[in-house]
């Protein structure tokens, strides 16, 4: 979709209106926001009876003078409106406009204002495309029309509902979000024989100099390969790296705002970025090594969420760590039975190399505890067992009540499911071993994700503050194969939880 916008207060007389509706009862639509000519064309149409303003269903109507196209968009029952609820019907409403190069699409602003907010709605109506509109077909030879070629304009009827600026800043906002899904989703579609640790990385820097760079505030850049993980005693993500053809490395990104205020905290945000786990001497079966390229899922939302924040001026401080390498087989690979040594000091005896993410934050989360942040969130493709206890839903676990509510309050308010899981007595014990400090599996299936959150749950440690670390874990195994994100293409990574952690990132936070 171009990003290329409009705004008029007068109606347009080429390319096609669409106007929305909500469903006023079992058979019929609620036009009584439209203007009265708009009214007097739906209705003048002998098939106008079948539409009844569903969620997605259009219908195409011409105005009187017959030139002028309009295209009714159905938003679904108003008493169960929402933002994620108009997002669904808008992708579904997009995705049957003509495929017209250069087609005009000019939106009766004030139709969409269901939630009465005109910015709101804007952004809904760019963001939205932007995310339908998206393909990821850089391999393709012959590349299928999406869309991208369509304009949205907008026009208000109200000249006083909302300023030029308004519009602008509202548009700027969608594309910014938008923006920061889509590259998520380029980097977690990236294929494996390209993608390795050395390109992701390379990948990342060279978006964040090119993107970052003229915002507000102070932006650090910093790359630790090999020689530097070493340094930092790394053992645990150098015995994943043992197997790779390619250097382990590790992105240390920071923001600092130029003013601080009474709810700016200091955030660490830790992603695991797997290029691609064949789970090691632990082999992975046949059925389960396919969609392996995506176990940078973690690393991708991550950093694409902090791209977010400093675009819109967070006012917290930001920390990003990413943590990348591959998991393959070689003579050198890590093998199980082997007991290595983090960069906390602790043992960990390896019963699998397959559960290998855990180790790479392990020591990520310690060396992010070196920066003494207020609060760490690590994000993580880390577990089948979350997949199957929450299928397409986050699992989150932590140590802090206060944060857990925030980071569920705030993927409420995106219409990103989570849910929190428990991390019992029972589950460290679990993770406790015979010939070192800890195991990196327990070998069983029950409560898996939970047991994970308890391996990691050692690396946070008391940094000598007044306040302990506050820490969330962010298991996000399930959400990359959703199939019901009509706004996210078939077979693409869907990019949940970037908007999520974006807005929690822009909110002051205020927690005990």
């Amino acid at each position: 979709m171009r990003k290329k916008s409009a705004l008029t207060f007068k109606r347009p007389a080429n390319g096609i209106i669409w106007i929305a509706a909500c469903k006023k009862s079992k058979n019929e639509a609620d036009l009584s926001h439209w203007p009265k000519d708009y009214q007097s064309a739906f209705k003048d149409n002998s098939s106008s009876a079948l539409f009844t303003g569903d969620a997605g269903k259009v219908f195409p109507f011409t105005l009187t003078d017959g030139k002028q196209v309009v295209w009714a968009i159905g938003l679904g029952d108003r008493e169960k409106i929402s933002e994620e609820k108009i997002r669904q019907a808008l992708a579904q409403a997009y995705k049957q406009f003509p495929d017209s190069k250069g087609l005009t699409l000019w939106a009766q602003v004030e139709s969409f204002n269901v939630l009465e907010n005109i910015s709101k709605t804007i952004s809904l109506l760019y963001e939205t495309a932007t995310l339908t509109y998206y393909r990821f077909d850089k391999y393709l030879s012959e590349k299928k029309n999406s869309n991208g070629d369509k304009t949205i304009k907008l026009f208000i009827e109200n000249k006083g509902a909302i300023s030029e600026s308004e519009v602008s800043d509202a548009i700027e906002t969608a594309n910014i979000i938008a923006g920061g899904v889509n590259f998520a989703r380029d980097l977690i579609n990236e294929v494996p024989n390209v993608q390795n640790s050395e390109v992701l990385a390379k990948t990342i820097l060279s978006d964040a100099k090119k993107t970052l760079k003229s915002k507000t505030g102070k932006i650090t850049l910093k790359l630790l390969g090999r020689k530097e993980i070493t340094r930092e005693k790394m053992g645990l993500f150098l015995a994943v790296n043992q197997g790779s053809d390619y250097e382990p490395q590790l992105v240390h990104l920071q923001y600092r705002p130029k003013k601080i205020t009474q709810g700016s905290k200091h955030i660490a945000l830790v992603g695991k970025g797997l290029t691609f786990d064949s789970g090691g001497y632990s082999l992975k079966p046949s059925n389960s090594i396919t969609e392996m390229k995506t176990d940078m899922a973690g690393a991708a939302t991550v950093y694409a969420a902090f791209r977010n924040a400093v675009l819109q001026e967070s006012p917290h401080t930001i920390s990003c760590f990413l943590g990348m390498t591959d998991n393959l087989i070689s003579p050198a690979a890590n093998l199980p039975d082997a007991v290595i040594k983090g960069r906390a000091g602790k043992s960990v005896e390896i019963l699998s190399t397959d559960a290998e993410g855990r180790l790479v934050l392990a020591d990520l989360l310690d060396y992010a505890c070196d920066f003494k942040p207020d609060i760490i969130i690590d994000v993580a493709t880390l577990t089948g067992a979350c997949v199957r206890a929450l299928g397409h839903v986050v699992g989150v676990m932590g140590n802090s009540r206060p944060l857990i509510e925030e980071l569920l309050k705030a993927s409420e308010e995106e219409a990103e499911p989570m849910w929190q899981l428990p991390i019992i007595d029972e589950y460290r014990d679990d993770i406790k071993a015979t010939i070192a400090d800890l195991r990196n599996s327990t070998g069983g299936t029950s409560a898996g994700a939970q047991k994970a959150a308890a391996f990691l749950e050692h690396f946070i440690r008391d940094t000598g503050g007044k306040n302990k670390i506050k820490w969330a874990h962010l298991d996000i195994a399930g959400i990359n194969s959703a199939t019901h994100l009509h706004y996210s293409p078939k077979g693409s990574a869907t990019g949940t939880m970037v908007r999520t952690l974006t807005h929690f990132l822009l909110c002051p936070l205020h927690l005990k």
